[in-house]
């Protein structure tokens, strides 16, 4: 079971990727990639 720190920490990590894809223009399907980092179906 991830701790509260952690889980906060991978929230915050995603959201700069992907403002880091919004700055460089990364296709969307790839963001959307990059985005469902946060799904532990995708982990």
């Amino acid at each position: 079971m991830e701790s509260y720190q952690t889980i906060q920490l991978a929230d915050s990590f995603c959201h700069a990727l992907s403002a880091i894809l919004r700055r460089f223009d990364i296709p969307q399907e790839a963001e959307r990639i990059v985005l469902n980092c946060r799904d532990p179906n995708y982990l």
